[in-house]
């Protein structure tokens, strides 16, 4: 038997030595190295909000079209909760539970307003925020417990019958998932 040759050595050396680089790049890419956009993943949503105003006989079907809903974690700094304006909606059937919420998250510092949907109740909730706003919108929905709910980008359109989420910031809508005991 012969000794393997020091070419054969060499090649061997520098096999292994590109393998081990390939891999750590590959690892790095996978962690912390890489990039936000890496990290996230847009899917866009389709739904119609319908609402019938009581008393004025009229009714009004405000469409919310193909929004994007972040499913990745959301990154950036949260803002000051007193310049974050919330605004709860109550999509259940469960009374004053907009004003319960609101409660919670004026306890914390936000400002907010509350009001009844545009349309009809849901049963999953749903967090709509301005750009500026997703990092506030993922701590509103870890403070009312909706860490499950998905973080949205805020439609144009109103969502509250009485426009209550017009100005603000991060918009909450309540639906049968969030009703507890």
């Amino acid at each position: 038997m012969t000794a393997p040759s020091r070419d054969d050595a060499t090649l061997r050396g520098a096999v292994v030595l590109v393998v081990a680089i390939v891999i750590g790049l590959a690892l790095l890419a996978r962690s912390a190295g890489g990039s936000d956009e890496d990290a996230s993943t847009d899917e866009p949503t389709e739904s119609t909000a319908s609402s019938t105003t009581a008393g004025a006989g009229d009714a009004t079907t405000v469409p919310i079209e193909s929004s994007t809903t972040t499913t990745a974690a959301i990154t950036g700094e949260t803002q000051v909760p007193a310049d974050i304006t919330v605004a709860v909606i109550n999509a259940t059937e469960t009374v004053d539970w907009a004003a319960d919420n609101a409660a919670i998250l004026g306890s914390a510092g936000y400002v907010t307003e509350t009001g009844n949907p545009a349309g009809e109740n849901v049963d999953v909730s749903m967090i709509y925020a301005t750009p500026e706003a997703l990092a506030d919108a993922q701590a509103v929905a870890s403070l009312l417990s909706l860490g499950s709910a998905q973080v949205g980008a805020k439609p144009t359109e109103a969502l509250a019958g009485n426009g209550a989420d017009a100005d603000a910031d991060v918009v909450v809508v309540l639906g049968a998932d969030s009703v507890t005991g």
